[in-house]
């Protein structure tokens, strides 16, 4: 933070300082194992372990398809996985 100066604008100090909090925060690491993931995240694994579609899955539980989308997402970076062949391995039914 030696880099901010009274004559520098304040948008640019701001900038400085959020990218000086940015940086010294470290990134979410993996948390391999079932018991990572969230309540909703265990039902939306088990229901793609199951082999439903993305949209079957939101029918079912009365959220989006951009919903199970995201709640993937989460659940493939937790589990360390790629594809929904690999979730099938951890998926209990829910």
């Amino acid at each position: 933070m030696d880099q901010l100066t009274e004559q520098q604008p304040l948008i640019i100090r701001i900038v400085l300082v959020l990218a000086d909090t940015e940086a010294a925060a470290p990134p979410p690491q993996p948390c391999p194992g079932w018991h990572c993931l969230t309540e909703r995240e265990r039902t939306v694994a088990g229901l793609a372990g199951r082999a439903l579609t993305n949209r079957q899955i939101a029918r079912r539980l009365g959220i989006t398809q951009h919903t199970v989308n995201y709640h993937l997402r989460q659940i493939f970076r937790k589990l360390e996985i790629t594809s929904r062949v690999s979730l099938a391995g951890y998926a209990k039914p829910p």
